[in-house]
């Protein structure tokens, strides 16, 4: 059985520029800038602040943190995004929503 682990992003303030990858990504920080040109493993983010934007790629994305701010291209669906946190912001071809406890 072969196991893959995710690839490890950790600090705060940090701007990535991500390509695509064969494992996930794991980001832990807040003030976190990240793109990420092809999600197709998926992205996982734990921090406050952090804005995500993602070009293309049907994988998940997993937002654990408060004020933070997810943005899909429009050929991405909403259904791949998992926010749990407070003040969040979700942009999709279907517009802007809130996410979380305002």
């Amino acid at each position: 059985m072969v196991v893959s682990l995710p690839l490890k992003y950790i600090g705060n303030n940090m701007t990535l520029t991500l390509a695509g990858s064969k494992r996930e990504f794991l980001i832990v920080g807040n003030n976190c800038d990240i793109k990420i040109k092809n999600n197709s493993k998926g992205i996982k983010i734990v921090g406050n602040n952090s804005k995500v934007e993602v070009a293309s790629g049907g994988g998940s994305v997993i937002y654990v943190g408060n004020k933070g701010s997810v943005s899909l291209d429009g050929s991405i669906e909403e259904a791949v995004v998992t926010y749990v946190g407070n003040n969040g912001t979700l942009s999709s071809k279907n517009g802007v929503r809130r996410c979380g406890k305002l």
